[in-house]
């Protein structure tokens, strides 16, 4: 229990109130049985202040209590704290689940609230002032540090994030809800802050655009922000930011300009975002929807190959159509959310209606980006927005005999001048894939990685899902040949193609697909991973060219499908040439292949005692 505490003159924080992931004891021993302070109620946290400290006057991180009640009312409470004169953020919150800050007030900190790496977060009945003309004239006159110590530092009221940082299902799903809240003093920039880049009462976080696009969901209610510039959000610095889709939920139209909405949406200032209902500009890239309830959904497509794609959004009822730009995931993405970075994103926000959705390229006819996978966000917390349902996605047609003939892209290397769209499934560091000129069996390119460090990563890459919906339930061959080094480019001669794939001792082809939870709403996808469907044929000879093979049936219909070659041991390299997937054809009568051994290898042939798969064949 924290109440009625006063921390001031702090050299770093106020408060640091930090919940590790177990507990010790004075031994410095961890306590059995394990438990975790982290998901641990915390108590009462009330009428607190914090004033005049070098950094933060409350520094409150790690804070998951909801993932061990699932309860939106048993979570962190903040109640009624004061924080004023802080040289850096009066509230920094981090990895603060579905916290609740009731109650506070906040003045001439460099930043009032900074909200990071926290979804499902709740302020209410807070002031939020800038900085005071009698502390501005206090620094001045005693040459005391001032705000915005370092050029880079922004002046704000609330710093907040523009993307989620929890994916799963049974996450908060919304990020910020703001209610009765009062905003001021943020409009003085000329006069009290010169040395400031931007002030602004809310703003954005630089580096928590995972999604590259907004999908923070996020609702005001009863929100003033006192700006004689009419500020609220800069909408422009924003999409510099990688935001250009805001949509903030405005619950009782105090977010209105004009004060005349009595509920509506701020949204960023783009034709794409304002073209099918109706909106008006306010300034900063912002404009103003009256009377409209948004909900969203998003495409997360294959990156490359789609740099001029749009999605055209065509309303039914008014034949009204807007072309919505993609944007390229650039960061390493979370653990079991998706398999590698690199996914462009199509986002749309609407109000309920019919429409249609399809891709066209850069001359407006209709395309196909490899893959869509289709995800909504849970729904606004008004009524009246897009659901699932209301949105037919329109295919291209695909003759699936030439089309479908050959699975892989730039599987060759005779022709090979890239590596696209090859990608290395990310481990720790910088890995890639790389083009090797000359190193092909043929004298082509080679494709090869670069500080492959980890067994669980490879060469990667995604399926055209027109095919492999089309050819669902029939047998493809799969064949890549490659060469396995060490870091330094030594013939690696650690592989073993006899043990089993889960020693990680030789590469083996695990096939991906993506497959939603509940497919009644779509708001989330997980990964299944099909292990070993291709193996090493036998013998290995660590100096020369090797062969994974295999045949397997193709998986149910999924959003998307990949495939990786993965498994060889840490530290190996991988040299990568002639990769094939194409479908198998058999004859009844010659229903053995390679039956004696014609090849000089065991091409063909597999161990049947473990039963891996009902998708495999092989002879035994």
């Amino acid at each position: 229990m924290f109440v009625y505490q006063v921390a001031a003159g702090g050299h770093k924080r106020g408060f640091r109130y930090f919940l590790d992931w177990t507990a010790y004891g004075e031994d410095l021993v961890e306590q059995i049985p394990k438990w975790s302070p982290r998901q641990t109620a915390i108590g009462t946290f009330k009428d607190n202040k914090a004033h005049s400290n070098w950094r933060q006057g409350f520094h409150l991180t790690e804070f998951e209590q909801f993932f061990k009640y699932r309860d939106p009312e048993n979570v962190p409470v903040f109640q009624n704290l004061s924080a004023y004169r802080n040289r850096e953020q009066g509230i920094y919150v981090w990895n603060c689940v579905h916290c609740k800050f009731l109650g506070g007030f906040l003045s001439d900190n460099q930043k009032g609230f900074e909200l990071r790496r926290s979804d499902g977060l709740t302020v209410q009945n807070y002031v939020i002032q800038g900085q005071t003309e009698i502390f501005k004239n206090y620094v001045r006159d005693t040459k005391r540090d001032g705000l915005c110590g370092s050029s880079g530092w922004t002046y704000e009221g609330i710093n907040m994030m523009g993307t989620m940082f929890r994916l799963d299902y049974q996450d908060p799903g919304f990020g910020l809800r703001l209610k009765n809240v009062v905003l001021s003093g943020f409009d003085k920039e000329k006069k009290y802050y010169s040395n400031c880049p931007s002030t602004e009462a809310i703003g954005l976080s630089t580096d928590t655009h995972y999604a590259a696009h907004w999908d923070y969901k996020s609702s005001f209610e009863n929100v003033t922000v006192e700006d004689s510039r009419g500020t609220i959000i800069d909408g422009c610095r924003a999409s510099s930011y990688g935001y250009p889709d805001i949509v903030i939920t405005d619950l009782d139209g105090s977010l209105d300009p004009d004060k005349s909405a009595a509920s509506g949406a701020l949204v960023s200032d783009y034709p794409y975002m304002t073209g099918l209902f109706n909106c008006k500009s306010i300034g900063n890239c912002m404009a103003y929807c009256p009377g409209v309830c948004l909900g969203m959904f998003t495409f997360f497509t294959e990156r490359f190959g789609t740099e001029n794609y749009k999605l055209r959004v065509t309303d039914t009822s008014t034949g009204l159509s807007v072309d919505i730009p993609g944007y390229a995931r650039t960061y390493d993405e979370r653990w079991n959310t998706y398999a590698y970075d690199g996914q462009r994103t199509f986002s749309a926000s609407l109000p309920a209606g019919n429409y249609t959705a399809k891709f066209v390229d850069a001359s407006g006819n209709l395309a196909w980006p490899t893959y869509a996978e289709e995800v909504w966000a849970r729904p606004a917390d008004c009524a009246g927005g897009v659901t699932k349902g209301m949105v037919t996605l329109i295919k291209p047609a695909i003759e699936t005999a030439t089309k479908c003939a050959e699975l892989l892209r730039n599987g060759a290397s005779e022709n090979r001048t890239n590596t696209l769209p090859w990608l290395h499934t990310k481990g720790d560091g910088g890995t890639f894939v790389n083009l090797k000129p000359g190193a092909g069996r043929n004298g082509g390119n080679a494709l090869a990685t670069f500080q492959r460090t980890q067994h669980w990563t490879g060469p990667a890459q995604n399926l055209n899902s027109l095919c492999t919906d089309a050819v669902e339930g029939e047998f493809y061959e799969f064949n890549a040949w490659m060469k396995m080094t060490d870091l330094a480019g030594n013939p690696a001669t650690n592989i073993n193609p006899n043990g089993e794939w889960w020693r990680n001792q030789a590469p083996i082809l695990t096939v991906n697909d993506r497959t939603y939870r509940n497919a009644s709403t779509k708001e989330y996808l997980y990964t299944n991973e099909y292990r070993d469907f291709a193996s090493l044929v036998r013998p290995y000879k660590n100096d020369q060219w090797s062969r994974v093979h295999g045949i397997f049936r193709m998986p149910n219909k999924s959003p998307r499908l990949w495939v990786e070659i993965e498994r060889a041991p840490d530290n190996v390299e991988i040299i990568l040439d002639s990769a094939s997937l194409t479908p198998f054809s058999c004859s009844r009568d010659s229903l053995v292949r390679n039956g004696g051994l014609e090849t000089g290898d065991t091409l063909y042939w597999g161990e049947c005692s473990d039963s891996r798969h009902d998708n495999l064949l092989y002879l035994c």
